[in-house]
């Protein structure tokens, strides 16, 4: 695995593993001393996370490769180098339903949640408090005006406190216990796709209120979810079905197949 993007590789490569599979990770360095490692490795199969320079890098180290896709690295066009990687490329993959069609041949692979480290932790009886992530990094195109003032306006009129914390400011392990301290996840509505945090949140059986929802509706779905819960952790829990860990590997191994 070459590379990472919201350990997605890391997750994959936890469960490739109990496979049998021997699975190594390795950061991008410089592309050229990148390049050369790799061109060095015995590794059947490059798995390039991100759409960039991981992939650059993995086109020239003259291996069987993937190209992992994982949003803002295609939604906003391709470079020259990006766009001979596709061609060259084993398989491509895509993380989220949204960007289907945005690259040739690209296979959709659902985003893996580490169910054993995004455990649910308590029931949710009442929904008091609710986590926002803010997305001032994502790219301006997609991002649009930052809803945070609706947000807290509508949680005011809900009664209903609100933790507002940026995007990456919180590492992955203390990630469950956030999550855990909170009764209501509120997800991005920067595309029409549930963020990888959601779907640890629904694994975690904590509703989540994202995209679907608009943020004019914001108030009385927040009223909803305060009266009964249940509804959206049972929502949840099929949403994230499709991204249990041994399933998502399982997928991944048969398409290695197919291009060894």
């Amino acid at each position: 695995m070459l590379h990472d993007c919201a350990f997605v590789g890391a997750t994959l490569a936890k469960w490739l593993r109990r496979t049998g599979i021997e699975v190594d990770m390795m950061p991008l360095q410089s592309v050229l001393r990148t390049t050369l490692v790799l061109r060095s490795n015995d590794a059947d199969i490059i798995h390039a996370h991100y759409a960039r320079a991981p992939a650059w890098v993995a086109m020239l180290s003259g291996k069987s490769f993937v190209v992992h896709c994982h949003g803002d690295d295609i939604r906003h066009g391709h470079s020259i180098l990006t766009k001979l990687a596709f061609k060259k490329a084993s398989l491509v993959l895509h993380s989220t339903p949204d960007l289907e069609g945005l690259v040739k041949r690209s296979i959709y692979l659902p985003n893996p949640v580490d169910t054993e480290l995004f455990q649910p932790k308590r029931s949710v009886v009442e929904v008091k408090k609710a986590l926002y992530f803010t997305h001032e990094t994502a790219h301006p195109r997609t991002r649009g005006e930052e809803p945070v003032k609706k947000i807290v306006d509508a949680c005011r009129e809900a009664d209903m406190e609100v933790t507002i914390l940026a995007k990456g400011s919180v590492r992955y392990v203390d990630m469950p216990t956030l999550l855990s301290n909170h009764d209501l996840f509120l997800d991005h509505w920067m595309c029409q796709a549930y963020s990888k945090t959601a779907l640890e949140a629904m694994s975690m059986c904590i509703p989540v209120i994202g995209y679907e929802t608009p943020l004019e509706e914001l108030k009385q779905k927040l009223t909803d979810v305060k009266k009964n819960p249940n509804p959206l952790i049972e929502r949840g829990l099929k949403i994230v079905e499709e991204h249990k860990p041994e399933k998502v590997a399982a997928k991944l191994y048969q398409l290695y197949l197919k291009i060894i």
